[in-house]
């Protein structure tokens, strides 16, 4: 199991913020994605929720953040997982790169 997923499971019901290493860049620092948990007072499934795949489209960002401040963990059944930006190296750049394009 990786640490993302260890970090997920042992989370208490609420908010939690984290960062996820998931490359290194050419420069050798490692490409962090922002994640926020917020995990319900009750057991149930998981929502994945994500923005900025391309790093000019910022909309969904705000978006995240509305829904993180309107919803309730004790009225929230499950766990959402939001990640504000999938796509760091883009973003920093304000650029519509995905890899592989």
């Amino acid at each position: 199991m990786t640490m993302l997923a260890e970090w997920i499971k042992k989370a208490q019901p609420g908010l939690s913020y984290t960062g996820a290493p998931v490359i290194k860049s050419s420069t050798g620092m490692d490409v962090i994605l922002p994640i926020i948990l917020l995990r319900g007072s009750q057991e149930g499934h998981t929502l994945y929720v994500g923005a900025a795949l391309h790093g000019n489209e910022l909309n969904g960002i705000g978006v995240i953040h509305k829904m993180v401040e309107s919803i309730r963990p004790n009225d929230l059944r499950g766990t959402i997982i939001f990640v504000t930006v999938q796509n760091p190296i883009a973003f920093q750049h304000k650029h519509h790169f995905i890899p592989g394009d």
